[in-house]
């Protein structure tokens, strides 16, 4: 019985995760970010996003993007965008962008449709 329970907990997790990066990877097309990190995250004004020796390979990865997106990059073109610091999205829209830029997952597919 406990086997069973914890398969469908890691399960509706797993379910949740998709959630997430599927709703950042529309974020990232409809807050434009691929005007400066491009479609597929390859980086154009802005650094790449989709490989993994840049910014995903961070130990403090979680807590360095939610900050930059938040709070954006003193220095750089990289606006705030949390409400909370003049931006347009909730946290829980900064988290989706940041489940969305460490999958790996659906760069550039949310154009092609």
């Amino acid at each position: 019985f406990g086997f069973d329970l914890g398969v469908r907990q890691t399960s509706a997790k797993a379910v949740r995760d998709e959630e997430r990066i599927e709703r950042g990877s529309i974020l990232y097309a409809e807050s434009q970010c691929y005007n400066c990190h491009g479609k597929q995250g390859e980086g154009l004004l802005a650094p790449p996003l989709n490989k993994t020796g840049t910014i995903r390979a961070r130990e403090d990865k979680d807590s360095f993007l939610v900050k930059t997106i938040s709070r954006g990059r003193q220095g750089s073109v990289m606006t705030a965008w949390l409400k909370a610091e003049g931006g347009p999205l909730d946290i829980e829209q900064v988290k989706d962008l940041r489940a969305f830029i460490y999958s790996g997952e659906y760069w550039g597919q949310v154009f092609d449709s």
